[in-house]
């Protein structure tokens, strides 16, 4: 992925989803369908601070909301998502004092799931901390407008 000028979908998670705003969450580059995630270093994600293992349900929460965010660069209009299945396989521990990234790719978008896959890693893309795969129903119903294009 290459940066970019901001899309209005970092905007929207930095300030809309406050989960996401209170961890730090910083969507980095966004094309569609694909979209990357840094969830920052800090001492209170540590899940055993006397090893220095950042806890495993930071990089869960990182990839449902940054899968999420996949999902919507990739619509054709915003609309609401609800994760209806989320695996993920823990390859290493996410160790301290480094930023966790996450890249997610949409693999398939069905008239009512969307399937999504991805690695976090923390100092090398090629030796991940986790991989994931996961399906979000879509739904009926519209996302609010700030995620809409202006016209």
């Amino acid at each position: 992925m290459s940066a970019s000028k901001e899309h209005p979908l970092q905007r929207y998670y930095a300030t809309s989803v406050p989960h996401c705003g209170a961890l730090g969450q910083v969507i980095e580059e966004v094309e569609r369908g694909r979209v990357r995630v840094r969830q920052p270093y800090a001492d209170f994600l540590l899940g055993d601070a006397e090893r220095g293992l950042i806890h495993t349900s930071v990089q869960l929460s990182l990839v449902d909301s940054g899968f999420g965010a996949a999902i919507l660069s990739a619509l054709d209009a915003p609309e609401p998502i609800a994760t209806i299945d989320l695996r993920m396989d823990y390859h290493r521990p996410a160790v301290a004092g480094l930023d966790l990234i996450l890249e997610a790719e949409v693999d398939r978008i069905a008239r009512q799931i969307v399937f999504v896959s991805g690695r976090v890693w923390q100092n090398d893309a090629e030796q991940p901390t986790a991989l994931a795969r996961a399906a979000f129903m879509r739904t009926a119903h519209k996302t609010p407008s700030v995620l809409e294009p202006a016209t």
